[in-house]
């Protein structure tokens, strides 16, 4: 899952220094070296590294421009958890 990014010393940490937030982003949808195809509805992705501080769907409250949205963690890798890709996050409110 592109955006769930396998940790490195670049990536940001979590919680986001400045604001003590995580940081979201919608998920693109991508032609592979052609164009954007468009977004993928109620899935969002992180740069963070944060897959230690979520469970396999936790449900976390949105904030920001999500607010009042709920939100589930799904973990991203291999299976049983042998390697972390990272988290991403599926708004389970509705509607989209």
């Amino acid at each position: 899952m592109s955006g769930a990014s396998t940790p490195s010393v670049l990536t940001p940490s979590y919680p986001n220094g400045p604001d003590n937030g995580l940081i979201l982003a919608r998920k693109t949808l991508i032609e592979p070296g052609i164009c954007l195809r468009g977004y993928s509805r109620g899935l969002y992705v992180t740069p963070q590294n944060c897959h230690a501080q979520f469970n396999w769907r936790d449900k976390i409250d949105g904030q920001g421009e999500l607010a009042g949205r709920k939100l589930l963690a799904i973990k991203c890798g291999g299976p049983a958890s042998t390697t972390s890709e990272g988290v991403a996050f599926v708004d389970i409110t509705g509607p989209w």
